[in-house]
């Protein structure tokens, strides 16, 4: 009696790698950072590059990161690292290749601010602007900078939230269950944000997506994508004649304003990082005047006081 082998089905290492992205956000991401090193490479999409790379290809794609942000050209650099790995584990890549890439430096420099950080001013001006709007959108509106600002969400959490489930408001809590990383956290908001999401959520049944679309006849749709809460940003920041902005130009904000009133512990906690160096690198805008405060708060050593 013969015996059937089952066929060897190929699998890409970055398909396996994608594979492994936890959020649809964060396959987004790897799948553009992939996309962009295959292009320095001369190809379309990472779909066309056979990714047992050798080594001069590899060193190619780290060389042609220099001029891009610094903080994307380490998100690039990271995700083509992480798919030679897979290759290597795959036995596509010999392990000498594999060793040689992973010695390749990582770009360096700070991550950056994509976009930038508002101040206190340009937020109430934000939520002025969709106060000026007195239907439906205006109030939607509201809590689309309520959240983003008062409690630091991504894009991506805010578009997936729901009213009937997220929303605590006995509380005042909100439920982030779409973290990065699969992380579960709860954010008190602040009073001015639990009131805006209060009044939006009042002018529905309570139930369903958090964040809908409205149309000019005031009809609700459907979730609102993390595209669609930019678009909102950038129009209320283009009628209150502000530059514009962005959701993580928000979510910055929040970040840096619980750094001014708290230790980095609970901005941590607040924004969902799995690292605390992410909170401080990426997310702190304190400046100049918030070092000479604190400054000016240090205790006067004992010897110079007594001769004071």
């Amino acid at each position: 009696m013969s015996t059937v082998t089952a066929p060897t089905i190929a699998v890409s290492p970055a398909t396996l790698y994608l594979a492994r992205r936890s959020t649809p956000a964060s396959r987004a991401t790897a799948t553009s950072a992939l996309n962009a090193a295959a292009r320095i490479l001369g190809h379309a999409d990472h779909t066309t590059l056979d990714w047992a790379l050798d080594y001069s290809q590899a060193a190619l794609i780290r060389a042609g990161l220099t001029a891009a942000e610094p903080g994307w050209a380490k998100v690039i650099w990271s995700a083509t690292r992480q798919v030679t790995a897979e290759a290597h584990r795959l036995g596509l890549l010999d392990a000498q290749t594999a060793a040689n890439i992973a010695a390749l430096p990582a770009p360096r420099g700070s991550g950056g601010h994509r976009g930038r950080t508002p101040d206190d001013t340009e937020v109430g001006l934000l939520l002025e602007a969709a106060a000026a709007d007195s239907t439906l959108r205006g109030r939607r509106d509201a809590a689309v900078i309520a959240i983003l600002a008062g409690l630091g969400l991504r894009r991506a959490e805010a578009s997936t939230l729901r009213a009937d489930l997220d929303w605590h408001p006995a509380r005042r809590h909100l439920t982030v269950r779409s973290g990065k990383g699969r992380r579960h956290r709860e954010i008190p908001a602040p009073e001015w944000a639990a009131e805006l999401i209060d009044e939006w959520i009042a002018t529905g049944d309570g139930s369903g997506p958090l964040l809908v679309g409205i149309d000019r006849w005031e009809r609700r749709g459907g979730p609102l994508s993390g595209h669609a809460l930019n678009e909102i940003v950038l129009r209320l920041a283009t009628a209150a004649d502000l530059e514009p902005l962005t959701c993580h130009g928000l979510r910055r904000y929040a970040v840096s304003s619980m750094l001014r009133v708290a230790d980095v512990g609970l901005a941590q906690r607040m924004a969902g990082h799995a690292d605390v160096s992410t909170t401080l690198r990426s997310y702190d805008a304190r400046g100049l005047d918030e070092l000479k405060e604190a400054m000016h708060r240090r205790p006067t050593p004992q010897c110079v006081a007594s001769h004071a």
